[in-house]
């Protein structure tokens, strides 16, 4: 178990006057490899014992499957956990995760599904309807499952860090997607693309709705609507209004 260790604290206060404190600091790194750090309190105030009960606590909160061992079922649920959207949106994702776990098996590893197993899933939808009675499921049924699952799973390329994701590729960017008659076509922007995208563009509102709608999977509407205001950054996730 990592100690907590003494660091130095400096703040502008609003006379412009410097004020320096000592504080504990925590340090670990998880099973990703990837280092985290945490004050642990003022040292005026919070004894060494009291700070290294706060470290164990920060470690146990941020204990979480690593990139190897995350499945299907863990990333889904925590992603349909950390949405903010309308309960008609979410209901679309719980039904995808459903079926999803029903086609493959519920301790699939996000990394082993393959452009095959997406044909495999999409093949399932067709012949298992959720409501009861239906015989038929449509294209766009087919379609919005597959784009929810998609969305999730590319949400994986960007988490827990850009550098160290779940996931390198998305096996549903390689799918064909059916599209209905007059539907618009599937198109995926694919990450390297992005990444110039957001390399290139002079314009940070640009970049913005690039990342938002890219990296976040927002609709268009959805990410010209976000404001500053409206992401938690200790969640990591943004109030989609």
């Amino acid at each position: 178990m990592p100690d907590p260790i003494k660091a130095k604290c400096r703040k502008t206060a609003a006379d412009g006057t410097t004020l320096t404190y000592d504080y504990w600091r925590g340090s670990w790194t998880d099973g990703d490899k990837v280092r985290h750090s945490v004050n642990l309190g003022n040292c005026e105030v919070t004894t060494k014992v009291q700070a290294r009960e706060k470290l164990i606590e920060a470690i146990k909160a941020d204990r979480k499957p690593t990139a190897d061992q995350i499945t299907v079922a863990d990333w889904t649920q925590q992603h349909i956990d950390n949405m903010d959207a309308a309960p008609e949106t979410v209901s679309q994702y719980v039904i995808a995760r459903k079926q999803a776990l029903e086609c493959w098996r519920e301790n699939k590893r996000l990394r082993d599904v393959t452009t095959d197993d997406v044909e495999d899933l999409m093949r399932y939808i067709r012949t298992h309807p959720v409501h009861k009675g239906k015989k038929k499921v449509s294209d766009y049924t087919v379609r919005n499952r597959l784009t929810s699952l998609g969305a999730m799973f590319a949400r994986a390329l960007v988490l827990p860090t850009k550098a160290k994701p779940y996931l390198h590729h998305n096996p549903f960017d390689d799918a064909e997607i059916p599209n209905p008659k007059g539907g618009a076509p599937n198109e995926y922007v694919t990450i390297e693309q992005t990444a110039q995208l957001l390399e290139t563009a002079g314009d940070k509102n640009l970049r913005a709705l690039v990342a938002l709608t890219r990296l976040m999977a927002l609709r268009f509407e959805e990410a010209a609507s976000v404001e500053v205001g409206h992401i938690d950054w200790s969640k990591q996730a943004i109030a989609v209004q």
